[in-house]
């Protein structure tokens, strides 16, 4: 008897799209998410930003990355931005992913920041008791 592989179960290696109808005022949001070949990491790698002009009473749909750069230009229809990110999916991810890794090594080799010494207890309840005398020699905390 041989084995049996494990091979995660569902979709994987696959786009999904999430669309947000009240994004804001005559406008709508399409998430683009892919899912990786392990079935266990999903990555947003694009989304689909839908605009009604009420001038020329026309829809106007564009494909943005993560980080709101223009991927396409605008078009009437909303198939073309999937479309494209259908093919270039993978790629996105990919880069996402890489983006991803850079800025989390970069904020593990930062150097944390100086903290400022701890007091001692003692000085904290002096620094308490000196306002409580002055706070008594003004007149004020006194009951009326």
């Amino acid at each position: 008897m041989q084995p049996e592989t494990s091979t995660p179960k569902g979709p994987y290696n696959q786009l999904k799209f999430v669309e947000y109808t009240k994004y804001a005022k005559g406008q709508r949001r399409i998430d683009a998410i892919f899912i990786m070949p392990d079935g266990t990491t999903e990555v947003p790698v694009g989304q689909v930003f839908t605009e009604y002009d009420p001038e020329s009473k026309k829809w106007s749909h564009v494909a943005k990355d993560m980080d709101g750069n223009e991927l396409t230009q605008p078009t009437p229809t909303d198939y073309q931005q999937k479309n494209y990110l259908k093919e270039n999916a993978r790629r996105l991810a990919d880069e996402r992913l890489e983006k991803l890794q850079e800025q989390t090594q970069a904020l593990e080799n930062q150097e944390p920041s100086p903290e400022e010494p701890e007091q001692n207890l003692d000085e904290k309840t002096n620094d308490i008791q000196e306002i409580r005398n002055t706070r008594e020699k003004k007149g004020k905390g006194q009951e009326r």
